[in-house]
């Protein structure tokens, strides 16, 4: 792209050479036509006195015949001299007007701005490719957890979205396209201050082209990129992607474990940020899957190897050739619904890619059977309230399934580990988890964490443990506000020689090394960090007794 300099000296080469001719001649033309003064004798203007008389009449100003009364011949000259460089100024206004209309210049000083506004942030940002429906909602939800964004994509109709969007804060947003990395540098990619790139485009080449962007230019961030296929989440993860959602796969997880294993599916929910679920307990029985697409084959494999059972309702027209037992029709026609059992069974998935489609099944579903457990692949987030009307309990919509999975993630890289693992721990320990949780932080949304035990991050608990003191991790739970009162928060994992023990028990003492993951109310992180920090604090903590 042309620097802005190189850009207003190309447009404008002409218009300055025009007037600096004119000026020239004009000049010239005062230092060479003779006038007459008092005793009779001629005279000319020297260059300085040539520059002056130009100066003021090239810009109609006229302060008169300077430094004598012109001749004849003088003040005709004055009179070509006025003519050419009016004229040679309307041409370099003119030009100069056109210049700040033109969209090219108006872009790169727009540009500039941007590049600007992302080399003054002296705090963490993320740099979000893609501001469609999935990047409206992260750029919120960061936003909401006091986080910076930059953002990153090639329709100017959604970066004026952006723009009109209130945030509350300056949110850059660059007009270009994501997949070349020249532009993911210009909005910040190599700063010190770009802890992350989120890669949530609706296109997984263009995504993938993103992650590895990042990969290969900054090691040192965190890389999340959403792919609606398998194949392109395996390629993301071969070259290391920090971390990698399928939207339609996350729904099937998500449903399955409210039918199968409601109290994971509960936990889930929680530790991915969202509010406490209000789904009952869902009936047994089979469930009626509509449409024969990505979302479907998702569904229907996960739910059968949790032992439940599907049937299938799809038509051949719009989705290709048909599964052995799928039900031939239209779903949003009664015939279909009922020749695949909707009367008998616990649920319904619409799973097309066209929300009308879905909309229609649902209700008609919803006729047949009112008892019916209706669930549903949302494609756009503005039909949500109609979701919501149509009594769906579960919505799959991909902005969902997204924020959902990084949300955790951006807060500490370890939190994705932890909730893989959680989701494989039996009943019972789920519900102990879910307990510990309940207590500590209630209702609030849950905010992740990592602490690392070193002499950066934290000296106190360095130098204790270097003096011989135990330090349990318990000490780190308590309030250094409060004598006897405990943080809104639960550790919920200990990384110790590359080895993770989840729920590690509070009298755990830590070692130098060690990374402790939490999970809590927003703020506790920030008491927590000064008992790490502070010898005085965290020897109150530990003995009871105040520090001198």
């Amino acid at each position: 792209m042309y620097s802005i300099l190189a850009l207003f000296f190309q447009r404008m080469r002409t218009p300055l050479i025009v007037l600096i001719s004119a000026y020239s001649i004009a000049i010239l033309g005062f230092t060479l036509v003779p006038g007459i003064d008092e005793d009779g004798q001629a005279w000319t203007m020297n260059f300085l006195q040539a520059l002056y008389v130009v100066s003021y009449t090239g810009s109609t100003i006229g302060f008169g015949e300077i430094p004598r009364e012109f001749s004849s011949a003088q003040r005709m000259w004055t009179i070509a001299s006025i003519y050419m460089t009016v004229f040679a100024w309307l041409f370099g206004i003119g030009s100069m007007i056109a210049l700040i209309q033109d969209s090219a210049f108006r872009q790169a000083l727009k540009q500039k701005r941007l590049e600007r506004s992302v080399a003054t942030l002296d705090r963490a940002f993320y740099l979000v490719c893609g501001y469609g429906d999935t990047g409206k909602a992260l750029v919120k939800s960061l936003i909401a957890n006091g986080r910076r964004a930059v953002v990153v994509d090639h329709d100017p109709e959604a970066i004026q979205a952006l723009n009109l969007q209130d945030h509350g804060i300056d949110v850059p947003g660059f007009c270009s396209d994501a997949t070349i990395p020249g532009h993911l540098i210009q909005a910040g990619l190599q700063s010190r201050w770009c802890a992350g790139l989120l890669a949530v485009t609706e296109s997984d080449r263009t995504n993938l082209g993103i992650a590895l962007s990042g990969r290969l230019l900054n090691r040192n961030l965190t890389v999340a990129g959403r792919a609606n296929e398998t194949a392109t989440a395996r390629n993301m993860k071969s070259f290391e992607t920090g971390f990698v959602v399928q939207p339609d796969a996350a729904f099937a997880e998500q449903l399955t474990r409210a039918i199968a294993q409601p109290e994971h599916f509960w936990l889930h929910e929680r530790l991915s940020g969202n509010t406490e679920p209000e789904i009952d307990r869902i009936p047994t029985g089979y469930w009626v899957l509509c449409g024969h697409n990505r979302c479907s084959r998702n569904l229907a494999d996960r739910l059968e190897q949790a032992g439940i059972e599907t049937r299938l309702i799809a038509h051949e027209d719009i989705d290709g050739p048909l599964p052995e037992g799928c039900v031939p029709g239209h779903s949003a026609e009664a015939g279909p619904l009922e020749a695949a059992g909707v009367g008998q069974a616990a649920g319904l998935v619409a799973c097309h890619e066209v929300d009308s489609e879905n909309l229609s099944t649902l209700m008609t579903a919803r006729d047949l059977n009112p008892d019916l457990v209706l669930a549903a692949r949302e494609n756009h987030m503005h039909n949500r309230a109609l979701y919501a009307e149509a009594g769906v309990i579960m919505d799959g919509t991909i902005t969902r399934q997204v924020v959902s999975a990084f949300r955790p993630v951006l807060e500490s890289s370890l939190a994705a580990t932890f909730i893989d693992q959680a989701m494989k721990r039996d009943t019972d320990w789920v519900k102990s988890c879910r307990k510990k949780l309940e207590q500590a932080a209630g209702g609030h949304r849950l905010t992740w964490w990592a602490g690392r035990i070193s002499r950066n991050r934290s000296p106190a608990i360095v130098e204790a443990i270097d003096q011989g003191q135990t330090v349990p991790i318990r000490v780190l739970l308590q309030d250094p506000n409060r004598a006897g009162h405990s943080l809104p928060c639960v550790a919920m994992m200990l990384r110790r020689d590359g080895k993770d023990r989840l729920a590690p028990d509070p009298d755990t003492p830590l070692e130098s090394g060690d990374v402790v993951l939490f999970a809590g109310r927003r703020g506790a992180d920030h008491l927590m960090r000064a008992t790490a920090f502070e010898s005085s604090i965290l020897q109150f903590l530990i003995t009871g007794r105040q520090q001198p």
